[in-house]
């Protein structure tokens, strides 16, 4: 059953059709056929049956008459008249002890009549329709007489009947199939125009329309088919032109970009040589008025130096900074590759040893997840993250930073997991929490802490990188919770 779906399927529309109103025409001329065969073969034999009954209550009166008046030559020549008719098989006048008085059997068939014979039914031996009729005259009964019809001219009759209706049904059949080839290319033209539009179709060609003359739906089809073309053709020249103009874009972001790598590295030794001659040339300074006044270091002078050498110190920092929240802003296609962040959080806890043994630090770390990441700026973010808490740590309380993780719902065909930062050292209100991750914004002041308040602002783009967020929870001195969200894989 299903191979045949699937080869009917194959088929195309036209010959579906054809294949289907042919078989319906079939079925309903052998329907009609038939029933009209056996409504005629019905027919038949109800006429038959009684023209030989009639014909026996006729014969069998005339015998009746015949025996009350003793008129034989009369019986004979009744006889004899029904003698000649060609359909006539037999002919038996019996009393009324059902003793044989005269019969005719030209064909000379032994008849095996039925006890039932005197009921006044027809009964059928072979091809032969037999009626039993009681031969009386003024309700005097003198026996029976029982007439056979031979049915072989009315099978012969029904036969050629049958053949006409053959003919007929034929001719019909024959006809219908014309007028069914011819509807299907009618009615199919259309939609084979419409299927060979749409194979030969190539978005942004120009092709002519379909011409239909129809009205119904197909010709609706075919009208919506050429206006969606030229929506098609328009939305992809109008897309062709964008996609050019995009590329254009492109190539001129690619230069910038070149050029702004460009200025970074020039820039990262550039601005730092000023500052470290002003370093080098105030510690000389300093140590020439040393030398030639011991009591330097007592004066408004010295002050003036250390804050020079100080802001020169800041200033190094906050380039630094900038310069990293460049290269982080500058870098278009970071390579991602898997990476435990187990891995890279021992590596940034090598980096911060010596001030995590300074400040006494406990650091909790559990089990990471192995994710796509760029293994440096992962790394700046946790440097970060880290650094700060335990920069920002409070007074006389050793800093405790807890990393954990925990995995959530992604996207449809990829998982993410969540990682919080967490310590215990000052915090900040939350409600300045969007600040914390502006460039240049600091939260406390530069007398109490140092820092250049670029450290959030990169850690927030180097995880937009990643297709990540990051956030905050806080509040002043319970500890601050930064929590970053990444995807398992990036989608390349």
């Amino acid at each position: 059953m299903h191979l045949s779906i699937n080869f009917f399927s194959r088929w195309s529309i036209r010959t579906k059709f054809v294949f289907c109103s042919i078989l319906t025409l079939i079925l309903t001329i052998t329907f009609i056929a038939f029933f009209s065969t056996q409504q005629q073969e019905k027919d038949t034999n109800a006429r038959l049956g009684k023209k030989v009954k009639e014909m026996g209550m006729v014969f069998a009166t005339t015998i009746g008459a015949s025996f009350k008046f003793l008129d034989f030559t009369a019986l004979t020549q009744s006889v004899e008249g029904m003698k000649k008719n060609p359909d006539l098989a037999y002919l038996g006048i019996f009393d009324e002890q059902d003793s044989l008085i005269s019969s005719y059997n030209p064909e000379h068939q032994k008849l095996d009549l039925p006890a039932s014979i005197h009921n006044n039914e027809l009964f059928h031996i072979g091809d032969i329709c037999f009626t039993s009729t009681p031969i009386h005259f003024e309700k005097e009964t003198f026996g029976n007489l029982i007439i056979g019809y031979s049915l072989k001219n009315v099978h012969q009759q029904m036969q050629a009947a049958q053949t006409r209706t053959l003919l007929v049904c034929m001719t019909i059949l024959l006809i219908g199939t014309l007028i069914t080839v011819t509807l299907s290319q009618i009615l199919t033209k259309d939609i084979i125009k419409l299927k060979d539009a749409a194979q030969k179709f190539s978005p942004g060609e120009t092709i002519p329309p379909i011409s239909t003359e129809s009205n119904d739906e197909v010709g609706e089809l075919c009208t919506a088919y050429n206006h969606l073309i030229d929506e098609i053709n328009y939305v992809v020249n109008h897309l062709e032109k964008k996609s050019a103009a995009l590329q254009k874009q492109t190539k001129e972001l690619e230069i910038r970009n070149i050029e702004l790598k460009d200025f970074i590295y020039i820039a990262s030794h550039d601005f730092h040589e000023p500052l470290r001659k002003i370093v080098t040339f105030g510690d000389r300074l300093e140590s020439y008025l040393l030398d030639t006044d011991p009591e330097f270091s007592n004066q408004k002078g010295s002050e003036y130096l250390t804050r020079m050498r100080n802001a020169s110190l800041r200033m190094g920092t906050l380039i630094s900074d900038l310069l990293d929240y460049s290269k982080v802003i500058a870098q278009t296609d970071p390579e991602f590759q898997p990476i435990k962040l187990d891995d890279v959080i021992q590596q940034v806890l090598l980096d911060l040893e010596i001030k995590i043994r300074k400040s006494k630090a406990e650091i909790r770390l559990e089990r990471l997840p192995e994710i796509e990441i760029h293994p440096f700026q992962m790394q700046q973010v946790f440097l970060n993250l880290i650094g700060n808490s335990l920069k920002f740590k409070k007074a006389g309380i050793s800093p405790v930073i807890e990393i954990t993780s925990e995995p959530m719902n992604g996207s449809k065909n990829n998982s993410a997991c969540k990682i919080y930062v967490k310590d215990n050292g000052i915090g900040f209100n939350q409600k300045y929490m969007e600040r914390a991750f502006k460039p240049l914004e600091r939260l406390v002041g530069r007398s109490e802490f140092e820092g250049s308040g670029m450290g959030l602002s990169i850690c927030q783009r180097i995880i937009e990188r990643h297709r990540g967020t990051i956030t905050a929870k806080s509040s002043l001195g319970e500890g601050s919770t930064f929590i970053i969200e990444l995807p398992i894989k990036q989608i390349h």
